[in-house]
Formats: structure tokens, sequence, C-alpha cells
């Protein structure tokens, strides 16, 4: 397999005019060695940069902007990959998180403008700092979110990793050597238990730090992660990994010479890449090895989810919702299925019009208003769902609070047969108060990613439901931090 080329710039800071620090350089030392050891980095593009008592040096900043020139001279654009490590203190302010450099304070955007504007295939931030996970590019206005499409269109992924949210502290551990956050990305790599056929993916990282660094820190530290790596991308690599196994498995061809004594390979069927055709017994297969997969990621969050105060329901389509959401929904994932293109097969989601004809008796009573009246016929859209179709699967969940503290709120995830492979669809949405009960309807937010058949696409699909669920957990959470804050002002401004 060939591997793109890597590139990294690490940088640790210990010796800060105030508040200086004891654990960043050794953080940055450490993670310049586990790229080289196991992340296939070769050291001459490892772009080290430390500040210590014995060594200081206080041009972080011209320090930087060497090792994004150096770069830029070597990179071959959408071919090679940039790492970006940074421990040291951060601050939000500004409405931003950004990074103290020591001889400046650099937002995290501005970082990110740079060394995005060298178009590289993958790019992954790792940034051990307080403040950090605050408003950065991804939790901001829609001009903003547009700004990250062009970051996801100029790579094949973009994975951020911040220590802590805008208003909490990063924790470092003498007795550890290192940042709790970095701790665990170090660990994460060093567990071949988390290996799979000798490759550790971001998906499996960001979920090692993600559960340790929560746990450890009692819950006062909290990783904001957002990954969005399209396809099965190899970060780190053991022992078990061979340059001769097949990452990306070969498009369809006859097997002529294989031995006849040679025992098939386990699942060898969808071993292989189908794209664009995928043959019906290949999507019936797939369907039986996604279903156990689907069900259990959300049976197990559903289990370690904190329900109390919540009457919860499930369903296996839209029917437990209210009717404006069941209607909001279905829409939505039709529409959207049509618009990113990721189409069903054999009328899974379908839609139909129908003319809107005036009422003869109401038209006479405007006569201006039917003059006016362009030629073209007006239409009303019907949406539809075939909730039997054995290319379907969905779990749907209900969480009704009848306490005001608490919003009311569910979501949806759709598994289905896509004309050239299969989409993963995710919906939610919650209930405002409208002064009586949580009826007002916020929402939907719907997404849907498409998956090539291979034989990675069951693990990707299952790992993508947990991203999904995990990241749900935390909008539930904010929706009703966002509840208690309204009920608060109100409290504190009346009399």
């Amino acid at each position: 397999m060939n591997i793109e080329r890597r590139f990294a710039i690490v940088i640790g800071i210990n010796d800060y005019d105030e508040k200086p620090l004891d654990c960043c350089v050794n953080d940055a030392k450490a993670i310049a060695g586990i790229l080289e050891s196991r992340c296939k980095f070769k050291s001459n593009d490892i772009h080290l940069i430390t500040s210590e008592t014995s060594k200081p040096i206080k041009d972080i900043t011209g320090h930087f902007d060497q090792a994004i020139k150096a770069i830029q001279s070597e990179i071959t654009l959408q071919t090679d990959s940039i790492f970006f490590f940074f421990a040291g203190h951060g601050k939000y302010q500004f409405d931003n998180s950004g990074l103290k450099f020591q001889d400046s304070y650099m937002q995290i955007a501005d970082i990110f403008k740079t060394i995005n504007e060298m178009q590289p295939k993958y790019q992954c931030y790792v940034i051990d700092a307080c403040e950090s996970g605050g408003k950065v590019l991804t939790r901001g206005e829609e001009s903003e979110n547009d700004f990250v499409k062009k970051f996801i269109a100029q790579s094949t992924g973009t994975l951020f990793m911040y220590a802590a949210s805008e208003n909490e502290t990063a924790k470092e551990y003498s007795a550890l050597g290192h940042g709790l956050f970095t701790n665990y990305f170090l660990e994460a790599i060093n567990n071949d238990r988390l290996y799979d056929e000798g490759i550790l993916t971001p998906n499996r990282i960001q979920d090692h730090i993600a559960k340790r660094t929560l746990k450890e820190s009692n819950f006062r530290q909290t990783p904001v992660i957002e990954n969005r790596t399209i396809g099965y991308y190899p970060f780190a690599f053991n022992s078990d990994y061979s340059e001769a196994s097949t990452l990306v498995p070969d498009a369809v061809t006859p097997n002529t010479s294989e031995s006849r004594n040679s025992e098939p390979k386990k699942d060898d069927t969808i071993t292989k890449q189908y794209f664009p055709e995928v043959p019906r017994e290949i999507r019936v297969k797939m369907f039986d090895s996604i279903k156990p997969r689907f069900e259990d990621a959300i049976l197990q969050w559903l289990s370690s989810f904190n329900s109390e105060g919540y009457e919860i329901t499930e369903s296996d389509d839209f029917g437990i919702f209210p009717s404006e959401a069941e209607d909001k929904l279905k829409d939505s994932i039709v529409n959207k299925s049509v618009s990113e293109k990721v189409v069903s097969i054999e009328g899974i989601f379908s839609s139909e019009r129908e003319i809107v004809k005036p009422d003869p008796i109401l038209a006479l009573g405007s006569i201006v208003e039917a003059m006016l009246r362009k030629n073209e016929p007006e239409y009303r859209y019907f949406n539809y769902i075939n909730w039997s179709s054995n290319s379907l699967l969905c779990k749907s969940v209900f969480f009704r609070s009848d306490d005001i503290r608490k919003v009311s709120f569910g979501f949806s995830f759709m598994v289905y047969q896509a004309v050239y492979g299969i989409g993963l669809a995710e919906l939610s949405f919650y209930l405002d108060y409208n002064g009586f009960i949580n009826d007002k309807l916020k929402g939907p937010f719907t997404s849907i990613k498409p998956y090539k058949v291979n034989a990675h696409t069951v693990d990707n699909i299952g790992e993508r439901i947990l991203q999904g669920l995990k990241f749900l957990e935390g909008q539930s959470i904010d929706w009703n931090k966002k509840r208690v804050k309204s009920i608060e002002d109100f409290d504190a401004k009346s009399k």
C-alpha cells in the first residue's frame, strides 16, 4: 500500500512568564516519537518546537511560520497529510478559542486557515490546552460552517480534537508526565487491542480519549472532538500490519487461480469493494451483517443514558413522534436523500406531486389576484417512506419530559440501500416550551452519509452511529442547559 507523505507540526511550551507548565514539552516530544514509530511519519517531516526552562524559546510564532514554509515547499497538494499538535496554555476570548505562543495569541481558526491553504489530503489537529474547544470552526454561525465545508472538500478527512470545552481546564499530571488528554492519545496508539488487522483509525482513538479523559477527570474535563473522516483512514500501524495486506479491497474480478484445497475466507463475499455495481445478493448479505451491529449500538447507548425524568418509547418508524415532527422528519430525509445524491433504491423514499386546483368560488371573490396569478400550475408534494422494505433499517427513540426544566427530544437512525451503496441517515429534533407543554418543534436536524460496500462498511457504519449517539447526548445536555438558563434569566428579571 502506498502511504501518503505525512507532515507534522508539534508544539510544546512549558516556560511561560506567567503560570509556567510542567508536562507540555514532554507531551510534544512523546507525540513526535510516536508519530515516527507508529504512524509512518519520517523524522525530517516532523517539525518539533519546544520551549522549556533550560531551553527557553520566545519566538514560537516565528518557528511555526518556518515550519509552515518548509511544508509548503515539500507538500503535494491533495495527496499528502498534515498533523498539528499543541500543548500549552489556551484561552477562550474574543468569542473564539486560541493558543498562547508566548510572543503572540493565535486563534485556532487562523491555524486551520493556514494549514488548509496547503490542501492536505487529511488534516488532524490535537490540542491539549485549556478552553480550546470553544467557538472554533465547527461551532459558530452558518458562514463558519460553510468554511468547514471547504476543509472537508479539500481533503479526505479532517479531525479536530480539543482537550476541554471553552470553560474548562485541561489538566496535566506530574505522576503521568503528561497532560491527561495527551496521555490517553498516546495510550490509544500504544494499545494493540484497539487495532484492527494492524490498523488504528481516528474513530478508535477518539472513542478511547473521550471515555478515559471524562472518567479520569470525574467529568470535569470534557474533550471536544469532531471527526469528518471519509472512508477507513489508517492513522497508526502495529506489528500485525503488512504492506501486502489489502487495506482498500480490489475491484471484483473472477478468481481462477485459487487453490482447490484452500479454504474460503471468512465473509469473502463482502471483503471486496463493490462499486458502482452492487449485486443483490451482496446487498442482502451486507444488511444481514449491519442489522445486529445497528441495533446493539443503540440499545447499549440507551442502557447507559441517564434517562431520569424521561418517558422513553422506541419504534422502527416515525410513528412514536408528535405528528408535526413525524411529517417534518419524513420530508427532511426524503428531500435530503435527493439533494445529497444518496438516492434510495426500489422506492424506499418517494415523492408524489399533485396539482393544487383553486376553489372557483374563492377565485370569484379575488379577481385581481386571479389576474395576477401565473399560468403555471401550483403543486403540492407528498413524501413517503416504505417502512416494510427489506432494504431499510430504522430505529427511532422519543424522550418525553413532563419536567419544564428538560426538553422533550427524539432521534432516528436509518440505514438504507442507496443506488451505488449504503446510506446512513441521522435525524434529531427537540420540543421547546410553548407556555404549557414542550410542543414547539425545533429541527429536524438531518444528515446523510454514503458508504461504498466493502470489508469495512459494517464497522464504519457502526462507529459512525456511536459517534452520532455521543454527539446527540451532548446536544441533549446543551438543550437542557439552555432551557434552565432561560428559566433562570426570566426569574432574575421578574418581580
